[in-house]
């Protein structure tokens, strides 16, 4: 593995660079509630064979006419979506085919988490109706911050948050690539995308428990007065995967356990709410087996705000 090397934001990187300069950060992250585990009832559900119309039609009759759903893109995400490209674009037409108003959230996802935040209190204050939010690795720390910044008027608009494969409590990888020596060129790379090297730093570990810290309690005390779900997933040697094949996946898991290639379970689980673990799927990936995964979060998140 010494010899090996990837790309990364365009930044080739070689090992080990995860050990030097700087071994990766521990994620300060607690273990996952096995009582929230809710990996069966989500699996039960991309098996129904009704299909999405009928995983969908509760969430239709939630959100009426005015109602919608904001997906929010990971890191680079955004960059297709806003031209109707892309896995985030092909969701939203998934919704507009079974009568739900959907659409990729207006901003650089390269961009900071408190900038992006802001943005979306606009898109969520501008909504003619209630809203489900599925949110994507980074687009899930936007979402968070977005919520506990949110007036309590605003926030009750928000039915709902599903975070996939977030790196809430940190990403070794960020870790890694700002103690690479050519960290400065990925954040200029993320720069040059209508972002920040900011958004690096702000997946970083440290980062992340410096917000726990700070804001811990509040996070935990809006998720659990609203339906929310988030979804890790694991990858193996082996698997089908191009992300079982990363080199980053196997150093993640010497220090952070079971990974999607680029984000450790422990850290993708949101504090305080049920959660799933897939199998075989790796980062960025939105189907399992041929089978998106949004319009069974969507389902779970509508029968969370009944409960």
């Amino acid at each position: 593995m010494a010899g090996s090397a990837f790309l990364v934001g365009g930044l080739r990187v070689a090992g080990p660079f995860w050990r030097e300069p700087a071994p990766a950060t521990s994620i300060l992250a607690p273990i996952p509630d096995p009582e929230r585990n809710a990996t069966a009832r989500l699996l039960r559900l991309l098996d129904d064979p009704g299909g999405d119309g009928r995983l969908l039609a509760p969430v239709v009759a939630r959100l009426g006419s005015k109602g919608g759903v904001l997906l929010v893109p990971a890191l680079l995400g955004g960059l297709g979506a806003r031209i109707g490209l892309g896995a985030l674009a092909d969701e939203a037409r998934l919704l507009a085919r079974h009568g739900i108003r959907a659409h990729p959230a207006r901003l650089s996802s390269s961009a900071p988490v408190a900038a992006n935040a802001e943005r979306l209190l606009q898109e969520i204050a501008a909504a003619p109706g209630p809203l489900l939010l599925v949110a994507f690795s980074k687009g899930g720390l936007d979402s968070l911050e977005a919520l506990r910044r949110a007036p309590s008027a605003l926030r009750e608009k928000v039915l709902g948050l599903a975070t996939v494969q977030s790196p809430v409590h940190g990403s070794p990888l960020a870790d890694a690539l700002l103690a690479h020596p050519a960290a400065p060129l990925a954040r200029a790379a993320l720069a040059l995308l209508a972002g920040s090297g900011e958004a690096l730093v702000d997946c970083a570990t440290a980062t992340r428990a410096a917000y726990f810290a700070a804001h811990g309690h509040g996070v935990t005390a809006i998720l659990e007065r609203m339906a929310a779900f988030s979804v890790a997933s694991t990858v193996a040697a082996g698997d089908a995967s191009a992300f079982a094949r990363l080199p980053s996946r196997a150093w993640i898991a010497e220090d952070a356990g079971a990974n999607d290639g680029l984000v450790a379970v422990r850290s993708a689980i949101l504090p305080g709410a049920p959660y799933a673990v897939l199998p075989g799927l790796g980062h960025s990936e939105t189907r399992l087996a041929g089978r998106s995964l949004v319009p069974a979060l969507l389902r779970l998140l509508i029968e969370g705000a009944a409960s």
